[in-house]
């Protein structure tokens, strides 16, 4: 098996945008890059919708509020509200019965996107994280997290987001690769 993500014609992937709400917008320093993965995400996942899903998960969002607006949903996203903190309750479990893999962003690192990708890496998937579209409140939680899921193995990968769009396309002459390329021109909010 190849360390990378495979070609996006070799099986479904999942985007998986875990809880980008309002009441969190404001408290953690990545959350525009957050955001922009995200967006970034979506517009992989319509280039490509036989091949992704796109998956958003809300906190309890009568509490927490809504996926924010400046993220730009894809028609056929599925939205799934959650008390858990681990994303991989019933309907979400549902939706990756056929998906190998599943790309992960969104936050907090060191609660739900933590425990979402060991329920992940429990139900035999593939995961990469995406550093670019991780955030915490705090640092050091941000750092251990990432660090701890660092250790879990080879199915536990942490890349960009930049990197899985080239990874899931491979070649230059792929036919969907001018749409994926305008998406590589783009400079996150907060530099890296």
């Amino acid at each position: 098996m190849s360390r990378l993500i495979p070609h996006y014609s070799m099986g479904k992937t999942a985007f998986l945008c875990v809880d980008l709400q309002k009441a969190f917008s404001k408290r953690i320093e990545n959350f525009p890059n957050c955001v922009f993965v995200a967006n970034r995400l979506a517009r992989m996942h319509e280039a490509l919708p036989e091949n992704t899903k796109y998956i958003v998960t809300e906190q309890y969002p009568k509490g927490l509020g809504h996926t924010v607006p400046e993220i730009i949903l894809p028609e056929t996203a599925q939205v799934i509200e959650k008390t858990r903190f681990s994303c991989i309750v019933p309907e979400v479990e549902k939706l990756l019965k056929d998906v190998n893999n599943a790309v992960v962003f969104g936050i907090e690192g060191h609660a739900c996107i933590l425990q979402t990708v060991a329920d992940l890496l429990d139900m035999n998937k593939r995961v990469f994280l995406l550093k670019d579209g991780l955030g915490s409140q705090k640092k050091t939680d941000f750092k251990a997290a990432v660090k701890l899921m660092s250790s879990w193995g080879p199915n536990c990968q942490l890349t960009t987001s930049e990197s899985i769009l080239l990874q899931m396309t491979r070649d230059s002459m792929d036919p969907n690769f001018k749409a994926i390329a305008k998406l590589l021109k783009e400079e996150p909010p907060i530099p890296l």
